[in-house]
């Protein structure tokens, strides 16, 4: 049988701290967040994001939505957070909130137990068409009389 593989690979983090880096040119700021994965709290892993005086950047806004954090500047609510990410958080959808991720799972598995049923049913209907294929190439004696051994 198959193995479960999901479509995504969300792994959940939790932000440990972040701090800002102010010289930027142009108005534009840094924002380090440092996290740590849920399952391996040792490994650290620093996140850069640039943006205006707003925090109007799209992955810094997608970072504090998943984190469930109306006021992206509010840095004050980031630690202890927890958030997932995939692909290393390069892109604006590469954060999702945790419950975002365990919809997706739970959508990935129902689809694979979908398919496994398809392909079982698609699998009886071969077998009972192959069945049907025999028959009549060896007709009702050839069947009959495999049935009446099996039976004695």
């Amino acid at each position: 049988m198959r193995k479960f593989t999901p479509t995504f690979d969300f792994a959940a983090y939790r932000v440990k701290k972040i701090d800002l880096d102010a010289a930027q040119p142009d108005e534009f700021f840094t924002f380090h967040v440092l996290a740590t994965p849920i399952r391996d709290p040792q490994n650290e892993v620093i996140l850069q994001f640039t943006t205006d005086l707003g925090g109007n950047g799209q992955r810094f806004q997608s970072l504090a939505s998943a984190l469930g954090i109306n006021l992206a500047l509010d840095l004050d609510a980031y630690p202890g957070r927890v958030f997932t990410m995939k692909n290393g958080g390069e892109k604006h959808d590469d954060f999702a909130s945790l419950e975002y991720a365990s919809a997706c799972l739970q959508a990935d598995r129902q689809a694979f137990h979908a398919a496994g049923g398809y392909a079982a049913q698609c699998a009886d209907e071969e077998e009972a068409e192959l069945a049907m294929a025999r028959f009549d190439e060896a007709g009702i004696e050839s069947v009959a009389r495999r049935v009446a051994r099996r039976a004695g």
